[in-house]
């Protein structure tokens, strides 16, 4: 029998935090983000529930800008879109499109990411 795989994600605790101070305290009770792990304890969790660890890693450093510059703008989720999403958007493109964008996307997924994710599997 192969074993299971299991993707796993959640938000990272470092966005999670500069958030708090920006968004409506909605986000942080019922249904929304109730408890925020950071990477220590995410890691911890998966290994207690019996999982072996094959992969961690962080991402989505566009998405803790943009979520920073929404709750800023204090715009509904319905487009259109505030000139600054839209902005940030292009310019992040930008970004990309350079011959360092693939690099910088990887740093500055490591310096603040939007999210934590653990590939694991049960053995």
């Amino acid at each position: 029998m192969a074993d299971s795989q299991f993707l796993l994600t959640v938000p990272d605790a470092l966005i999670e935090s500069a958030q708090k101070k920006i968004a409506p305290s909605a986000h942080f009770e019922p249904p929304n983000h109730l408890r925020v792990l950071d990477r220590d304890e995410f890691r911890r969790l998966v290994l207690d529930a019996g999982l072996e660890i094959e992969r961690q890693t962080t991402y989505g450093f566009y998405w803790s800008i943009w979520w920073c510059l929404f709750w800023a703008c204090d715009h509904d989720l319905e487009a259109p879109w505030h000139p600054a999403l839209r902005r940030w958007t292009q310019a992040w493109g930008e970004l990309m499109e350079t011959p360092q964008g693939p690099r910088m996307k990887r740093l500055l997924d490591e310096f603040m990411p939007k999210s934590q994710a653990i590939l694991a599997r049960k053995p």
